[in-house]
Parts: structure tokens; sequence; C-alpha cells
């Protein structure tokens, strides 16, 4: 008798420990989901402005340099939000594809500096190194991107 009073309250206890474990693992699992879920679609939702960012730029004159930069300012920051947010909530992003986002994303911001102190006429071939550094970060986010949705 006195043995079924131990083993009753034991075997409770383990069965309470094992569905617990199980629950914590369930809601991290579920956490983790949740995340992911929500960098996709983060992501996603900058896809369509970065992909059309260039195209409503890329025929401002160096009249326009001012309006040139705040566009290409405001859809970075919308970028660079978007890259921060996988790159700390997705462990699985490598070291080399946030070094490559990082070198790339340090390069465009210099060129879109020198965009806003472009002359006349040096503008078109600043304008083209914003392009292509623009070109360039954004391939880098992709392959953020990419790597995060692998997991």
């Amino acid at each position: 008798m006195k043995t079924t009073h131990i083993l009753l309250p034991l075997a409770l206890v383990t069965f309470a420990f094992w569905g617990c474990s199980d629950r914590s693992q369930d809601q991290s699992e579920t956490a983790y989901e949740d995340t992911s879920d929500a960098v996709r679609q983060s992501a996603e939702e900058a896809g369509d402005s970065i992909a059309n960012a260039w195209g409503e730029v890329a025929d401002f004159s160096a009249d326009q340099k001012d309006e040139f930069v705040s566009a290409m300012e405001g859809t970075y920051a919308e970028l660079e939000s978007n890259a921060e947010t996988i790159k700390n909530e997705s462990g699985d992003v490598s070291d080399e594809a946030v070094e490559q986002y990082d070198k790339a994303s340090e390069t465009f911001q210099e060129q879109l500096e020198k965009a806003g102190d472009a002359s006349a006429d040096t503008w078109d071939s600043t304008k083209e190194g914003v392009n292509k550094a623009w070109n360039n970060v954004v391939e880098a986010y992709n392959e953020l991107e990419a790597e995060a949705s692998d997991s």
C-alpha cells in the first residue's frame, strides 16, 4: 500500500513533466514557425517597392537630385529594415550573406551620398554608380531572403 502511495505521485509528476516538456517544444516550434512566416511576409511586402524603386527614379535629372536621393533613401530604409529583421530573426542566414549585404549596403550609401553632391556635369555617371550599387544591395538582400526562406 505504501508503495502505491509513493509510486502514484511519482507517476503523476513524471506524466505532468513529460506533458509540459512536449507542450514547451510545441510552443517553441510554433514560435519559430510564426517568426519565419513573419520574416517571409515582410520580405514579400518589401519586394514590390524594392523591385520598382529604380524604375521610379531612373529618369530623374540633375535638377531633381534631391527628390532622387529622398526617394532612394526611403526605399533603402524599407529594405534595410527588412534585412535587419531577417538577420536578427532567422538563425539560418550565413555570415557570408550578412557580410555581403552589409558591404553592398555601405557602398550604396556612399554612392547615394555622392548623388546628393553631384553636379549637372557628373549627374549621369553618378546616377549610374547609384544604379549599380542599388542592384548589388538588392542582390545581397535577395540572398538573405533566400537563405531565411530555406530555413
